[in-house]
């Protein structure tokens, strides 16, 4: 997970034939499934999100056996040990910053 906005933003391109400018989160994780980042475009530069856990895996959807794959909103959410400050599920259902 050493990567950068920059390196994720050529893999979308390159590996998965897809424009990381387009309006879409995409979703890299590591082989021992306790890292993900996400890499987003907005407006004029690229953001991402890195989340590691401690003592969980993230589990993905179990009929998952390929490369890349596309998930609605709810779907990401859904990912066992997916918290992420915009999911309000997690906090109660308050705002995510004061």
């Amino acid at each position: 997970m050493r990567k950068g906005m920059d390196a994720f933003a050529v893999l979308v391109q390159e590996q998965v034939a897809l424009d990381p400018f387009e309006a879409a989160l995409f979703v890299f994780t590591n082989k021992g499934r306790d890292k993900i980042k996400l890499l987003r475009w907005e407006s004029n530069s690229f953001w991402v999100l890195y989340k590691k856990l401690l003592k969980q895996r993230f589990k993905w959807p179990k009929w998952f056996d390929g490369d890349h794959l596309s998930l609605s909103s709810e779907d990401l959410l859904g990912i066992e040990g997916a918290r992420f400050p915009l999911d309000n599920r997690s906090n109660g259902g308050k705002p995510p910053f004061r």
